[in-house]
């Protein structure tokens, strides 16, 4: 008799720890839950996509660089004085940036009238007859330089694909990874 009343003892604590350790995972999967519901709540506005660039509301620093055609490109040829500039930031080996390569070409015509107030910087070690380059080439004012030339420290660029628009004075008023993210207003 004495042994059932002890594997009973036994059976009823091994019932209450598990019933603590029970409660202490729901608490923590309410806490998880809660986290994530803030996360996915942030992520359908702007601002849960990644700083890739310099904050919105500053000015790129100043740089020097020429583009394939052998002119040369300074922050003040951003400041157009009477129309917005699109800068993005690429690369021939990221894998997203061939995605994001067919939309901004198919969408910089309709958004920005002129090639010279679009500019495309290919993060390559040297200039190569890529079909990257030969795509920018047709709608924006290409350079090419290596990881963290002049423009792309200028801007503060921090991974690719990276776009940026900026206002007539030269103001990063949106950056995203998307260029459909810098052409649509942040919404209120």
């Amino acid at each position: 008799m004495g042994f059932v009343v002890s594997a009973l003892v036994v059976v009823f604590l091994l019932c209450v720890v598990d019933l603590l350790l029970s409660f202490g995972v729901v608490r923590r999967l309410r806490r998880h839950t809660e986290e994530l519901a803030k996360l996915t709540s942030a992520s359908r506005g702007h601002s849960a996509l990644p700083e890739l660039t310099v904050a919105v509301g500053s000015v790129p620093g100043e740089f020097a660089a020429v583009d394939t055609d052998g002119v040369l490109l300074s922050r003040e040829d951003l400041q157009t004085g009477d129309g917005r500039t699109v800068a993005a930031f690429l690369s021939p080996s990221c894998p997203s940036c061939a995605e994001r390569l067919a939309e901004f070409v198919r969408e910089i015509p309709d958004f920005l009238v002129g090639k010279d107030r679009a500019v495309a910087v290919v993060a390559a070690d040297e200039i190569t007859d890529s079909a990257m380059v030969t795509d920018l080439e047709s709608v924006a004012r290409v350079v090419v330089e290596p990881w963290n030339g002049p423009v792309a420290t200028a801007f503060g660029v921090k991974g690719v694909p990276a776009f940026c628009l900026l206002d007539p004075e030269g103001v990063v008023i949106a950056s995203a990874p998307l260029f459909s993210r810098v052409t649509t207003p942040v919404a209120a």
